[in-house]
Formats: structure tokens, C-alpha cells, sequence
């Protein structure tokens, strides 16, 4: 053990003389005359000090640090024993990095003291212990924490399990040691602890730097989608929906998390960039396509509607035996937001990937896991007739070698494209044919054209459309399938959906409340207005139970109040999407008829001929567009274009355009009234 060694533990931690440390400073203070000063301390104040020192810095020795460390912090048993996410939040807790703090400095600095250390800068109180902990993370996690194991990943990975075994093993030395002292630890143990530390931090440095950027540039593109898919919700989305609640705390984690990474500048910079319109959404009528796409809005996307399981398709083929999967994969009749919103995520998501290609180490793990899953696709839909030839174009282990070495230039790329393209063109329906014939002309015509800095973006225009292509195929193998199965849904169907159902009150997944309410309430109503008589329900005449069940569907079809699946009868929960068009159309009929009716009153009330022809023209506003929804703002402002050709005077004019707008809420008694 050193001589500096031995002063640290005597002077810092044990004070087994401190009648010599208070000489020492009484002379200090008295210019040298040590014996006048120490006759003024009596035995007992000496003792009082030395129990006050000794309860100070008793918590200070290295076993009792250690000691905390093995009770408290984590060990390599506890941390291989936990999930990924227990182990996030458990090195998160400010206890846990309080020990693993005072431990780590302690163990890093009698090390330095005995063996030297590796570099200057590395002082005990320099040594980050939070990036200390994430070692476990590293060591005994490297899929969580890693995208890819490149040469970085792997050098970083390598020097973290011997750094963490060797502290594990020091700490153990020093409990089952006889003095319970760091003095006892064998010196070959110690040796290389301060150089493993100086490794590991030098390596996570080296991995964080290019990481960060490419976590930067990630967590802006999912916000920007965030933000669009909150603006695609309707005005009247209440503030604790499931989708508004789960957007706005995505958009708080991403926000905390840039500025965590980038720093609050690089938030600021991002806000003001949004809020001058330099950061963009998805361009109109482009959006994205494929699985890949969801990837980029985390919780916020997984909160949108799935895609249709087997029950709802089994429900789709019993109302209609030839119901077909739509372009995206869904039913053509998909709420509208949720469509835009899926757009605005998948857009992100190829913008996020443009972007891991331009980065100054481009990060090419997406890039491959796009490629994989479009030769898979392939794979999967023509079987052994084309496994030889996708495996051949689309050699991922070669393409990923030669792309790290940057060996992989942009005419490989291209014949990579044409490659698959080829294959894609024998393996597709025939009706796909001329669509893909021309959407290839122009993205190989934009890879030819494309320059040096325009070459990610335009690779990546491949990808996806090579990846829309191969999910056009999976939908048409899908609707053959329904074509197969239609007639056994058509004998078999009713029996199976009562099956699932029933399987899901039993098991909890669902209930009969709000579908009890709703059917209570209108008989209810019913009975009282004596439109039903209670006896004839009683007896079980079917004409009482078709009326209440008509009425009941008219109530839900005329609500204002948009219907959503969380308010939805869950025996109608396959239907929302059905009865919320036909709410929508409903509401759109009731509200031209409305205005109609008050523009056509307000017409005649100048009881000219002439004017009555511009009713025609009125008319055409309400019937020319197939809409479901109706823009009152605007349809009362071409109303009053149109009204400027009557002989109505300017007041009546503006009355009748005042009356327009009111008539068109629900509280209106005009509006009630149709």
C-alpha cells in the first residue's frame, strides 16, 4: 500500500489520533506554542471531539461505502434478473446513483493511488457515474441499447463487462476481507481497474457522439409527425382522448428527450424553425407506405386503430360476401384522420431515414431492416419460385460489408433496385403491371438523374416504392384468400362471431354497459311517448323489437356528438366506422336542408320571379360535391355571393346571411326540427 494510500485512509476516514489533529491545528493557530494550547483542552473535550469525528466520517470509510453499494446498488445477479425496462428506472433512481457514486469515486481513487493513473483528466471526481451505470445496460443488454452492432458498438460492448466484473470483484474482496479494508485487495486485481474505466469512458464517448446526432435528427422528424397528427385531429376531439392524451405526452417525452440530447438550444432552435414553417409535415398526396413507416411515432401510432383482425374481416364478409381489402390494406371506409395521421407518420419515417443516410457516419440498420423486409415479402409470396433470385439481389450481409467499408456506390444501389423490380414484375398480379411499369419509369428515371447530395433522398424514393409494391401484393393474396373463405363465413359466420364474442365477456375484455344503456334508454323513451306498448315487448312480439332496435340505430346515426369507440354499444364496436359516416352524411343532410330551407324562405319573401332562379344556383352548392361534412363559413359566404344577384336590399341580405349561420348549429329549432 502506498505512503499516500495510508495518509488518505488515516487522515480522512479513520481519525484514530485526533488528540495529534487538534495539536496540530492548535498550533496553527497559536504561531507555534503547541503546549500553552494544548493545556486549555481538557480529556473530556478531547474525547467529546474524537465520538463527534468518529460519527462524521464513520459513514465515509470505503467498507461502509461498500457496504451501501452491495446493499443498495446494483449487481451484476440483481441486473441480469430484471427486464430492460425495470432496469432503466432502476438506475434512474437518485439513491441508486448516490451510492454507485460514492463507491466508484472511492474504488477509482485508492486504485490511482496504488497503481497510478491512465490520464490526467481522469480524477475521481471527473468520472461521470451515471455512464458508469449504463454499463449494465450495455453489458447485459446490448439489443436495447444498441440499433446495430458496429465496430463502435462492439468496442464499447467489450470493454464493459470486464470493467464491471472487476469492480464487482473488488467490492467482494473488501467484504469478505479479514480487515474489511481496501489494504487487503491483491494488488493484480487493482491493476488494471483504473485503464478499464479510462477504456470504457474514452469508447462511450467515441459511440455517444455519432449516436446523439442520429437520435437528434430521429426524435425532430417524430415530432414534427406528432404535431401534424394533432392537427389532424377535429376541432371538436375531446382533450382526454385516447389519441389526443397519447400525442401530446409522446410530445412531451420526445421534447425532454431532445433537449436532453441536443441541449435546450437545439430545442429552441426547433420551435422557432416550426413556428416559421422551415420544418415540414408530409407533402400533400405523398405519403408513405409499409409497415416501416410506423415506426418513427412510437405509443402515439400504436394508439391508432389496427388493422383488421379476423374477426372484423369474418364481420365485413357477412354483410358483404365481396368485401375487399382496400390499397392500404384496411377497410375503404377508415375514418379519414386516422388515414392522414397514419400518412403523417409514415412520411416521418422515410424523411428520418433520408437523413440516417446523410449523417457524417451514414447509419445504414434501417436502411437493411427495409430491405430484409421487402426480400421477405417477396419470399413469402412466391415461395420457392423466386427464393433463389431475391436471395441472390438481395444479399444483406454482403450489401452491409461493403456499404460500412463505403464500398457500395450509387450504381450498386441502382442495380440493387432494378434487381428487385425485376423480380417484383414476375411475382405480381397481372393488373399491377402498367401501375408498376410507370411508377418504376419515374423513380428510375429520378436514381439516374439524382446527384451526389440528392442520392439518399432518391434512394430512399426506391425503397419505399419498392416496399408499396410488395404490400400491393401482400393485399391482392390477401383478397384472393377472402374469395376462398366468403362462402364458409356466409354458414359458418354468425356462429363464429357469437363464439369470439362471448369468449371476451367471459374473459373481461369486454362488457354489455354501454350496450345495455343504449338499448334502456330507448325503450324507455318509447314507452312513455306509448309509441310501443310494454305488453306487446313483454310477449315478444317481433314488430315491438324491430321498432325499438330501428329506433335505437336512428338515435345513435342522428347524435351530435361524433361516435367513437370508446362510447360506441360494444355489439356494434365492428360498425363504428360504418355508423360514423353515416352520422357524418346524416349531419350533412340536416344542415343543408336547414339552410336551404332558410335561404329559399328568405328568396320568396321578395316574392320576384326572377329571384327564384337564383335559388337553382343555391341549390347546386349542396348537391354538386359528394361531401359528408359541410364548411357553414363557407357555404354561407358563396350564399351571399349569390344573394348580391337578387333584388334583395343589402340589410336583408345581411339578415338572411346572419339567420344562415345560426340555423346551421344543432341548437337551432330549425335545425331540430328536420
Amino acid at each position: 500500500m502506498s505512503g499516500d494510500q495510508k495518509n488518505y485512509d488515516s487522515a480522512v476516514i479513520s481519525h484514530t489520533n485526533p488528540e495529534r489533529d487538534i495539536k496540530r491545528k492548535a498550533d496553527s493557530f497559536d504561531g507555534g506554542s503547541s503546549c500553552k494550547v494544548a493545556k486549555s483542552y481538557s480529556h473530556g473535550e478531547v474525547v467529546r471531539v474524537q465520538r463527534i469525528w468518529t460519527r462524521k466520517f464513520r459513514p465515509l470509510k470505503t467498507f461502509n461505502l461498500v457496504e451501501n453499494y452491495f446493499s443498495t446498488g446494483p449487481t451484476i445477479e440483481h441486473v441480469k434478473s430484471i427486464s430492460f425496462e425495470a432496469l432503466v428506472v432502476f438506475l434512474r433512481e437518485k439513491p441508486i446513483i448516490a451510492v454507485s457514486k460514492a463507491c466508484l469515486q472511492r474504488i477509482h481513487l485508492l486504485s490511482t493511488f496504488r497503481h497510478g493513473s491512465p490520464s490526467k483528466a481522469l480524477a475521481p471526481e471527473n468520472v461521470n457515474v451515471r455512464v458508469f451505470l449504463a454499463a449494465f445496460m450495455i453489458a447485459y443488454r446490448p439489443t436495447h441499447v444498441f440499433e446495430s452492432m458496429g465496430a463502435l458498438e462492439q468496442s464499447l460492448f467489450e470493454s464493459a463487462m470486464p470493467l464491471l466484473t472487476t469492480f464487482e470483484r473488488i467490492i467482494q474482496c473488501i467484504r469478505s476481507s479479514a480487515k474489511r479494508s481496501f489494504q487487503e485487495v491483491p494488488p493484480d486485481l487493482t491493476e488494471g481497474f483504473p485503464t478499464m474505466l479510462f477504456e470504457y469512458l474514452k469508447r462511450f464517448k467515441a459511440w455517444k457522439v455519432p449516436d446523439e446526432a442520429k437520435l437528434t435528427c430521429r426524435i425532430k422528424h417524430a415530432l414534427i409527425a406528432l404535431y401534424q397528427a394533432e392537427e389532424h385531429l377535429p376541432p371538436d376531439e375531446p382533450e382526454d382522448s385516447k389519441l389526443k392524451v397519447e400525442f401530446r405526452t409522446q410530445i412531451e417525452r420526445l421534447r425532454s428527450k431532445l433537449q436532453q440530447i441536443a441541449g435546450v438550444d437545439a430545442l429552441n432552435q426547433f420551435d422557432e424553425q416550426r413556428k416559421a414553417g422551415q420544418v415540414s409535415g408530409p407533402a400533400a398526396g405523398g405519403g408513405g407506405s409499409g409497415g416501416s413507416g410506423g415506426g418513427t411515432g412510437g405509443g402515439a401510432y400504436a394508439a391508432l386503430p389496427g388493422r383488421m383482425t379476423n374477426e372484423q374481416l369474418a364481420h365485413e364478409l357477412l354483410l358483404d360476401p365481396t368485401f375487399q381489402l382496400d390499397e392500404s390494406g384496411g377497410c375503404s371506409v377508415e375514418n379519414p384522420v386516422f388515414h392522414r395521421i397514419r400518412e403523417s407518420f409514415h412520411q416521418a419515417f422515410w424523411d428520418s431515414l433520408v437523413d440516417d443516410l446523410k449523417l457524417a457516419s451514414p447509419c445504414y440498420v434501417r436502411v437493411l431492416r427495409v430491405l430484409a423486409e421487402i426480400r421477405d415479402g417477396i419470399n413469402d409470396l412466391a415461395g420457392s419460385k423466386e427464393s433463389g433470385s431475391i436471395s441472390e439481389a438481395v444479399d444483406l450481409e454482403f450489401i452491409k460489408q461493403q456499404a460500412e467499408q463505403g464500398l457500395y456506390g450509387w450504381d450498386n444501389c441502382m442495380r440493387l433496385i432494378g434487381s428487385i423490380v425485376a423480380v417484383i414484375q414476375r411475382v405480381q398480379a397481372p393488373k399491377r403491371d402498367d401501375e408498376t411499369r410507370a411508377r418504376w419509369k419515374q423513380v428510375g428515371q429520378a436514381m439516374q438523374e439524382a446527384a451526389g447530395a440528392d442520392q439518399p433522398r432518391a434512394f430512399c424514393k426506391a425503397l419505399e416504392f419498392l416496399l408499396d409494391r410488395v404490400n400491393a401484393m401482400r393485399i391482392d393474396a390477401a383478397n384472393a384468400r377472402l374469395r376462398l373463405i366468403a362462402p364458409v363465413i356466409k354458414d359458418h359466420g354468425i356462429d363464429y362471431e357469437r363464439g369470439k364474442f362471448q369468449d371476451k365477456l367471459n374473459d373481461g375484455s369486454l362488457t354489455l354497459e354501454r350496450t345495455q344503456d343504449w338499448i334502456r334508454k330507448t325503450l324507455r323513451r318509447e314507452v312513455v311517448s306509448k309509441t310501443v306498448e310494454l305488453e306487446s315487448l313483454l310477449e315478444g312480439k317481433a314488430a315491438s323489437y324491430v321498432h325499438i332496435h330501428t329506433v335505437a340505430m336512428l338515435a345513435l346515426v342522428a347524435e351530435t356528438a361524433p361516435l367513437k369507440s370508446e362510447t360506441c354499444p360494444e355489439t356494434l364496436l365492428f360498425d363504428v366506422h360504418r355508423l360514423s359516416l353515416l352520422q357524418r352524411e346524416f349531419q350533412y343532410l340536416v344542415t343543408s336542408a336547414t339552410m336551404l330551407v332558410t335561404a329559399t324562405h328568405g328568396v320568396t319573401s321578395t316574392k320576384n320571379i326572377a329571384d327564384t332562379e337564383v335559388l337553382a344556383s343555391i341549390s347546386d352548392l349542396f348537391v354538386s360535391d359528394s361531401k359528408s361534412e359541410i364548411d357553414v363559413d363557407q357555404t354561407v359566404m358563396d350564399i351571399g355571393k349569390a344573394l348580391e344577384r337578387t333584388s334583395m336590399s343589402p340589410e336583408s341580405r345581411s339578415k338572411l346571411t346572419r339567420a344562415l349561420t345560426q340555423c346551421a348549429a344543432p341548437s337551432d329549432a330549425v335545425h331540430q326540427l328536420l
